[in-house]
Formats: structure tokens, C-alpha cells, sequence
């Protein structure tokens, strides 16, 4: 208990500094504009090859191959479509008409020429290893989060992100030449780690560098290039119809970001918390003059030793759980991200079978990802952070479960499947930005980034757990959209318990948080007081 009492006095002192970068650059200006479009920029990559296997596993037909010559020999072998048997006409009970597809498998090759199923044959008995493809790269996503997180705390922002985007970029390649399943995804995996490492990483550099009301504008913009970078990825696939030449373009195209070595500089808060004040003095002077910021760069001594402390501070998970609120918080946020994940990335892949046409049906649900993203910043304001979640993945639940209706191939170009998709995708688009914003002003400053990463970790697990969704078209095509709408009905359920924050001030301590809570139940008791019962008595509930 002491201790509790002790983080908390801590916290409250620290909290009485004044905001030194904020003071010396401003909230928004050029310079931070600059951090957060290389930031955001990153955002591509990150589709490339979190949603890659869209392209580079897509579903299609196959037959068995049927052997060239069957003369001479007591059977008549046929093919059918999908399935993992030849068929033996000539056979007189069922058990004896399937033949093994011994001589390999025939590939419906319109939509791509080579996949990573055609050129393994992970079809049949294999067709699970699709699904682990995926699992591990989402596994290395979740650890490479973790891992340069750490890192970045440790070794600095800008030297972590660029480990991340080199070890990204050189894994593509090579994923790209590899010939053997296993060391792809072995590889994969390593560009996982560097593909989670840049997500934390950026996102981390883009937040550090903005303040004021533009930490509510920032994290949904941020978003935005996630969307175009799917698209990107679709016309790339239209165009090469070669998940290996797909796949290389797409990592050479990562290398640019290389250049963020000469661009970037390193986060003047992570050099100040370290003790580093003369370099991070130097990069705050050069945003000033960017930012025509005219007063000077002032740094009091009891700030130096504020920041140098800060080292020596860090919170970790499980004072996430210190109070029954901040346990509330933690344990509905984890679970919402958790089936956010499962919702986002089994849909991001249920969508490319949504319709006959591949590129078409990915097509249209990001064609209104991005004024779903910019609706967002308008409808926040007006409604607050919740009700614009809920409402969001009312839309997204509604609209899958509408799928379930129309069903593959009945109406010209499956026009319902693909309008239902794309109103699939602007919920999504809107309840995620917002769901990040909302994570972040939920918890006090001085767990804001343990509580964000540490919930939002948890719908990278959901992520994992994505693929096996997919399977369950096998059972019955309608099966997974209908899963999937249940999930974002019980993701509702678990934000709506949560308080509104819009029009509040961000908490800064945990003490805040207590004292705001303890305020509420003050104000409800003297509600209760101000009506009296049919006897005169007051109405208090004890």
C-alpha cells in the first residue's frame, strides 16, 4: 500500500512539469507534419505484407491431374472440381472410385498465374499449412511488437525503427527467392518481426511528436495510408498475376524507407528521458526554426533531472491492474482489441472471395475505407469517442451478416456482396482510428503507452486466430460471416461498459483517475439526496 501511495505522489509531481517540447516547438507545425507523414507512410508496407496473403494464397479451383495414359489399365479415371480424389467410373462400389491424386493437382490459373498453393500444392492434406503460413506471421508481428518496443525504450526510436525497416525489406527479398515452404515461412517470420517492429515503432515516433488537440486529428490520419496501400498492392497483383514477382516488387519498394536514416531524426522526449539533453536541444532548435517558433530553447535544471528520472520509471503490464477501474479498463479493452483483430483480418481475407472477381472484391471494400476514416474526425467530435465505435461496428456487423444473404454467383458480378463489403470496410475505417484514440485517452499519461500497446497487443493474438475462421466456409459457405457478425455484437458489449471521454481532460495520473471516479460517486449521491420518498425521508441508497 506505501508503495502504491509512493507511485502515486511520483506520478504527481510529475505531472506538475511543464511540457518542455510542447513549449519549444509548439503543438503542430512543419516539423511535426513531417515526422507524421514519415510515419504514416509506413503504413504501406504494413499492408503489404499483413494482407499479402490475399494475393499470394488467393482461393481458386483445382482438379487432380488425370494420368495421360490409362490403356490397358482396369479403371477410367475422371477429375471433379475441388476435389482431393480422382473419380473411377469404372469401379462397381463408391469406397473403390477414389483414387488418389497421385500424379498432382491442375490449377484454375485466371486470377494468378503462380500462388504459393500452386507452387507448393497446399491444397487437400496441405491446405492447413496455408493457415500456419499466416499464424506465424501474425505470431512474429505480435513479437516483433514486443521486442522493439523494448528496443526503442532501450536503444531509441529512430535506431529501432530502422532495424525493423531493414530487417522488413531484406527478409521480402529473400522471402521472394526462397524455394522450399518452410524456409519461406521461416523467413516470413523474421520479416514479421520487422514488419510488428515498424508498426510500434513508427506509431510511438508519430504520438511523441504531436500535442494539444492534434493527438486526436494525428492517430486517425495515421491510418489512412493502410487503405491506399491495399489498393496499391491490388493493381501490383492485377498486374504481375506472380505471387513471387509480387512479393519482390513490394519489397524493393520497402527499401525506400531505408532512406529514413538521412530523413528522420531521433525523438527529442526519448533523448531528454535518457539524459541526452544536448542532442535532443539541437534537434528541438532546428523544429523551432521549421516551425518559425521565435522563443528560445530554454531547459531548467529541475527539468534535467526530471527527464533523466523518467528512466527509471517505466510501467509494464501489471500496473495496468493496480485499481478496479484501471482493471475494468484493461481487461474490456483487451478483450474488444482481441475480437477487433479476429473481426479485421479474417474479413480482410473473407473479402477476397466475397465476389468471383478477386481484385474487384478487394477493390470495393477499400474503395470507401478513406472517407470512412474522414468521416470518423467529423462524427467524433459531434458524437464522442464510444458512441462512434458502437455505431461503426453496428454498421460492420450489420453488413456481414447481410452477406449471408446474397449468396456467391446469383446476381451480375455478385453487386451485393460487393456493396455489402465495401459498407463492411467504412465501419472498419471508422471504428479503428477511433478505437486507438479512445484506447489512449482512456488511461492516465503515465500509463498511456503501457495501457495502448499492452491492450492493443491482444487483437494481434486475434489475428492468429483469424484463419480458422475462414475454414468454417467448409462446414457451410454463410458459416464464417455469421461467426463473424456474433463477435462484433459481443465486441459492443464490451465497450459499452467503458466511460465517454470526449470533452474531458486527459487524465496524468493514477490518483486523477481515482479522484475522478470518487467525484462521480459524490455527484450520484447528492442526486440521490435531492429527491425525497413519499414519507419526507431521503432517498439514499446504503
Amino acid at each position: 500500500m506505501n508503495d502504491l501511495n509512493g507511485n502515486l505522489k511520483l506520478e504527481i509531481q510529475q505531472a506538475s512539469r511543464r511540457d518542455f517540447v510542447q513549449e519549444t516547438v509548439g503543438d503542430f507545425g512543419r516539423w511535426q507534419f513531417k515526422i507524421s507523414l514519415l510515419m504514416s507512410l509506413l503504413k504501406l508496407p504494413m499492408a503489404w505484407f499483413q494482407l499479402g496473403i490475399v494475393f499470394i494464397a488467393p482461393p481458386f479451383d483445382f482438379t487432380c491431374k488425370v494420368p495421360t495414359e490409362q490403356e490397358g489399365k482396369d479403371w477410367k479415371l475422371i477429375a471433379q472440381p475441388n476435389s482431393c480424389y480422382l473419380r473411377n467410373i469404372s469401379a462397381l462400389n463408391e469406397t473403390a472410385s477414389k483414387i488418389p491424386c497421385d500424379w498432382g493437382y491442375e490449377y484454375d490459373r485466371s486470377t494468378m498465374k503462380s500462388t504459393i498453393i500452386m507452387e507448393w500444392n497446399l491444397v487437400c492434406q496441405s491446405a492447413r499449412l496455408v493457415e500456419v503460413t499466416q499464424i506465424t506471421f501474425m505470431f512474429g508481428v505480435l513479437l516483433g511488437s514486443v521486442i522493439f518496443g523494448v528496443a526503442a525504450d532501450r536503444y531509441g526510436r529512430k535506431s529501432s525503427l530502422i532495424v525493423a525497416i531493414i530487417l522488413q525489406a531484406v527478409c521480402g527479398i529473400i522471402s521472394s527467392l526462397v524455394s522450399s515452404f518452410w524456409i519461406f515461412v521461416f523467413v516470413r517470420f523474421f520479416l514479421a518481426l520487422g514488419n510488428g517492429g515498424t508498426l510500434i515503432s513508427s506509431f510511438v515516433m508519430c504520438m511523441e511528436s504531436v500535442s494539444g488537440t492534434y493527438r486526436t486529428i494525428v492517430p486517425i490520419l495515421y491510418q489512412t495510408p493502410y487503405v491506399f496501400g491495399n489498393l496499391i498492392m491490388t493493381f501490383l497483383a492485377y498486374y504481375l498475376n506472380d505471387w513471387r514477382k509480387l512479393n519482390l516488387v513490394l519489397s524493393v519498394l520497402s527499401c525506400l524507407f531505408i532512406s529514413y536514416i538521412w530523413l528522420l531524426s531521433e525523438s527529442p522526449r526519448w533523448l531528454l528521458a535518457v539524459g541526452k539533453k544536448m542532442e535532443a536541444l539541437k534537434i528541438l532548435k532546428a523544429a523551432a526554426r521549421m516551425n518559425n517558433k521565435k522563443s528560445p530553447v530554454e531547459f531548467r535544471k529541475d527539468e534535467e533531472n526530471y527527464f533523466i528520472a523518467q528512466v527509471f520509471e517505466k510501467p509494464n503490464f501489471s500496473q495496468l491492474l493496480v485499481t478496479p477501474e484501471l482493471r475494468k479498463r484493461t481487461i474490456f479493452l483487451s478483450l474488444s482489441w482481441f475480437l477487433t483483430g479476429v473481426i479485421f483480418f479474417a474479413l480482410s481475407q473473407y473479402m477476397s472471395s466475397v465476389g468471383k472477381n478477386i481484385y474487384l472484391s478487394v477493390i470495393a471494400s477499400g474503395a470507401l475505407a478513406v472517407p470512412g476514416t474522414i468521416m470518423c474526425i467529423f462524427i467524433i467530435r459531434k458524437t464522442g469517442r464510444k458512441k462512434t465505435i458502437i455505431f461503426a461496428n453496428i454498421l460492420t456487423t450489420v453488413s456481414t451478416a447481410a452477406i449471408a444473404f446474397f449468396p456467391k454467383g446469383e446476381y451480375t458480378a455478385d453487386w451485393p456482396r460487393l456493396i455489402l463489403s465495401a459498407l463492411v470496410f467504412t465501419g472498419i475505417s471508422m471504428s479503428l482510428p477511433a478505437f486507438f484514440l479512445f484506447t489512449g485517452e482512456l488511461y492516465p499519461t503515465t500509463l498511456r503507452n503501457a495501457g495502448s500497446g499492452g491492450t492493443i497487443m491482444f487483437s494481434k493474438i486475434g489475428s492468429m486466430v483469424a484463419p480458422f475462421l475462414l475454414t468454417l466456409q467448409s462446414v457451410f459457405e454463410s458459416l464464417t460471416v455469421i461467426v463473424l457478425a456474433a463477435l462484433g455484437l459481443l465486441t459492443i458489449v464490451f465497450i459499452a461498459p467503458l466511460p465517454e471521454t470526449m470533452g474531458k481532460e486527459l487524465l496524468e495520473t493514477v490518483a486523477d483517475l481515482q479522484k475522478q471516479k470518487l467525484n462521480k460517486k459524490n455527484i450520484q449521491l447528492t442526486d440521490n439526496e435531492s429527491f425525497e420518498d413519499k414519507d419526507g425521508c431521503n432517498s439514499v441508497l446504503r
